[in-house]
């Protein structure tokens, strides 16, 4: 399998940086309409360093910290012992599971837009509806234009180790042979946590349209993080961000 990876981890959010009047080539793409990148394209361009990462992760970090409700979470202290009817001791598990679900996703909301308030509903299928409506808005149409590759395909986990993912690239089965992928994976406690989706949405807007060589979190995408927030999220997400960057010296192209 060949692809190309990158993640997200908690405390991202996003701002905008407006345009000079300067000479933009130097940028890569920031034209309006985006460049029509095909996945061979974007795996070609992609940089494999990651200079930014750790500085995006903890800026982002600090605004997630900022707004979680930190309410105690549900505790289970019951063992089988405690049970005396076949069955009862996996059944109260079971609710246990779903009152902790419940306290991971309350803890892990923000949603910020009307998109947002319309489409995410805690579910992947909510996600999914998410980030087709962000596409067909006249922003990002105008911002990126129409890729090739398509619209992110969202799959929910349970992963450990990321909120969420976004991967392009191809893969190979015996059924099928290769087969080119656009994946949009979402933590399912994170699956109403708009901040993570639009940080997803920021790695495959800066993937279609950079015709230079890029990192993952480097200063494109973290321009294009800011400017997808701004104007999906609203201003002041697009502030906060923007100040948690300046603060933790992320540098974002102009």
């Amino acid at each position: 399998m060949s692809r190309v990876v990158v993640r997200f981890q908690p405390g991202l959010k996003p701002t905008l940086l407006k345009h000079e009047t300067h000479d933009q080539s130097s940028h890569g793409s920031w034209a309006r309409g985006g460049n029509r990148l095909g996945t061979e394209d974007i795996m070609a361009l992609h940089f494999k360093g990651d200079s930014q990462q750790q500085k995006v992760y903890a800026s982002e970090g600090e605004i997630f910290k900022e707004k979680r409700p930190n309410l105690p979470a549900p505790e289970f202290n019951k063992t089988r012992a405690d049970f005396t009817i076949e069955g009862a001791y996996e059944k109260a598990y079971k609710e246990y599971s779903k009152k902790w679900d419940a306290w991971a996703r309350n803890e892990a909301k923000d949603i910020q837009s009307d998109l947002g308030k319309k489409h995410l509903d805690g579910t992947p299928s909510g996600v999914q509806k998410y980030v087709n409506a962000v596409l067909e808005t006249d922003y990002w149409k105008e911002t990126f234009g129409y890729s090739p590759i398509g619209t992110p395909k969202v799959k929910a986990t349970n992963s450990v180790n990321h909120q969420g993912k976004w991967e392009v690239g191809r893969k190979f089965s015996v059924a099928k042979g290769w087969e080119y992928m656009n994946n949009l994976s979402i933590k399912r406690t994170f699956t109403m946590n708009e901040p993570t989706i639009l940080h997803e949405l920021a790695h495959f807007g800066t993937a279609i349209t950079q015709t230079s060589p890029f990192e993952s979190h480097g200063k494109e995408f973290t321009r294009n993080y800011i400017d997808i927030t701004t104007n999906i999220a609203g201003a002041d997400a697009g502030n906060r961000l923007r100040v948690a960057y300046q603060k933790g010296g992320v540098e974002v192209a102009d």
